[in-house]
């Protein structure tokens, strides 16, 4: 399990960090974040990328779309 420091940590090797969002089920996260990124330039590089390490494991990428997106036509 990652801490929000780490997740920041590591995602800011890539480009700025807007902030980090872990949901939790009480007191352990998910298995998964949100990372906002201040630049979409770095942002798209990483989804493109799509999986990158951390301790020797893989960090799935991928892009999340707000709930506004998803209800426009």
């Amino acid at each position: 399990t990652m801490t929000e420091t780490q997740i920041y940590m590591l995602f800011s090797q890539y480009g700025s960090v807007e902030k980090v969002l872990v949901p939790k089920d009480g007191i352990e996260g998910r298995g998964f974040c949100y990372v906002i990124m201040k630049d979409t330039t770095a942002f798209d590089h990483l989804v493109s990328v799509g999986t990158i390490l951390y301790m020797g494991r893989p960090v799935y990428l991928a892009s999340a779309l707000s709930m506004n997106m998803l209800h426009t036509t």
